[in-house]
């Protein structure tokens, strides 16, 4: 049995409650978790390889982030329209596409390596916007596990908290 039967058939994979669009092909996909600290919620995305390079970059960085923070809450709840997905997907790949993060790990990532991008979002403080920090890793699994994604999001949580208290 292979690691796409394994997901195909059991939906709480790895811990995360796959959806029927990410089971269909998850091999070729890169990976985006979406670790929201404003609800405590978390949220694994998959964007297919091939569509990933596709995506309008035609914006800047800051509407991706903001349609990033905006949809993600309704994402989770399953509560997004299939144009709303659309954009929400488009701006996840468009604001990681666009960070410092992903250029590094392209450097270093072979050609048919998955993305396993972890998106960190911060509650707002001051009335600013709510904070959305990336990081890219990989992983020698086919889909990190909550547990592991949840121990990365909060040991960088913990390093932002040190070296930039002003985002809390």
């Amino acid at each position: 049995m292979s690691d796409f039967d394994i997901t195909f058939i059991d939906k709480n994979f790895a811990g995360w409650v796959i959806s029927d669009d990410l089971t269909d092909g998850i091999e070729n996909c890169h990976l985006i978790y979406v670790c929201d600290f404003r609800t405590n919620d978390h949220q694994l995305i998959g964007i297919r390889k091939a569509d990933f390079d596709t995506y309008n970059l035609s914006y800047p960085i800051e509407s991706f982030c903001s349609s990033v923070c905006e949809l993600t809450p309704r994402s989770i709840q399953s509560m997004l329209t299939p144009h709303e997905q659309m954009v929400f997907h488009s701006a996840l790949v468009g604001y990681i596409k666009l960070t410092q993060t992903y250029s590094v790990w392209r450097q270093s990532a072979q050609e048919n390596d998955t993305l396993h991008a972890i998106l960190n979002i911060y509650p707002s403080t001051n009335g600013q916007s709510p904070l959305l920090r990336p990081v890219m890793t990989s992983s020698d699994e086919l889909i990190m596990t909550v547990d592991h994604i949840k121990e990365i999001s909060d040991e960088v949580r913990g390093i932002d908290m040190q070296n930039h208290p002003e985002w809390f």
